[in-house]
């Protein structure tokens, strides 16, 4: 009964996120204000390994610290995710709060818009891209956004509906390399699609670069994609600064030549994870990466540069 019970209380479960779903969309607001947070850390007690793994995640941005503030930075993480959750459904609800934006590096944006040749908008779990999908259509870009499967179907459902009554395409992806071919359609016909690249999806050839001051694996797809279309890579990033605040990053464009060769590739990939560095330094308890952080510390020299690639399976 009790295993019955953490698999319904799984962050990423069905029974949770419908649980959410209905109170973020047909509860008052002052619910959606103040559960949320109080919520998500009670589920949180139940699930041992999500907290073993935020208290990791913690550690290598920060180090070991007092037991009592990496628990109180634990405690925070669940509690945003919590809000980022329930304000990112409530978004595509009947009755929404008024949100607010901030926008940094507006310009970057436009810029891309502008030139009309899409973007590859690389990011990482951190803050509400259900939000921060209105910042792009507002923004005149058609956004999709690229899912790996989920471990939960109906969960997968359940959002996927929130994100498309926003306006935002959900593109799903997988060890097929035909899935991605709906996704450079719409980069070329100047859409933006974002995909996230501080996880390695099963199947997903890799490659290590800093982060942190160790190796890690960032999956080569986003950068590919970019090689492919031509279009510029540009890191972007969300956090919730309060309730029914948040803001967004946009970093200097990245772009690759179509034959890039592995120097190329890896200043590329390093610039992005730098960006993300800086932005989860900025906000450590608003990194949600619930999966084993994909640390390599074995290289091999590439180019007369050194390098690891992988392919996870």
């Amino acid at each position: 009964m009790w295993k019955s019970l953490q698999k319904h209380l799984r962050h990423d479960s069905a029974t949770l996120r419908g649980f959410a779903a209905w109170g973020a969309t047909r509860l008052p607001h002052w619910w959606l204000r103040a559960s949320p947070g109080p919520i998500a850390l009670l589920v949180g007690l139940t699930r041992a390994p999500t907290r073993a793994q935020l208290l990791a995640n913690h550690r290598f941005v920060q180090g070991h610290r007092a037991a009592l503030v990496e628990a109180l930075d634990v405690a925070a993480t669940l509690a945003n995710y919590g809000h980022c959750l329930a304000e990112g459904l409530a978004g595509s609800g009947p009755n929404p709060p008024p949100f607010r934006y901030t926008i940094e590096g507006r310009e970057n944006l436009e810029m891309a818009r502008d030139r009309n040749r899409g973007a590859i908008l690389v990011t990482i779990h951190a803050g509400s891209w259900d939000v921060a999908g209105a910042v792009m259509k507002n923004r005149g870009f058609e956004l999709g956004i690229a899912m790996a499967k989920e471990r939960d179907d109906r969960a997968r459902e359940i959002s996927d509906a929130a994100r498309q009554k926003a306006g935002v395409k959900v593109f799903h992806v997988g060890e097929d390399p035909l899935s991605v071919l709906p996704l450079a359609q719409h980069v070329r016909h100047g859409g933006a699609v974002a995909l996230q690249v501080d996880r390695v999806p099963a199947g997903m050839r890799s490659r290590a670069v800093p982060f942190f001051g160790r190796r890690y694996r960032v999956p080569l797809g986003p950068f590919q994609l970019a090689q492919v279309t031509g279009a510029p890579i540009i890191p972007v990033f969300t956090a919730r600064l309060g309730f029914a605040d948040h803001l967004v990053r946009a970093d200097t464009e990245v772009t690759l030549p179509r034959r890039a060769n592995p120097g190329e590739l890896d200043r590329a990939m390093t610039s992005v994870m730098a960006a993300a560095e800086r932005f989860v330094r900025r906000f450590p308890d608003q990194w949600f990466n619930f999966a084993e952080l994909p640390i390599d510390e074995s290289t091999t020299t590439l180019g007369g540069e050194e390098s690891s690639v992988a392919k996870v399976g």
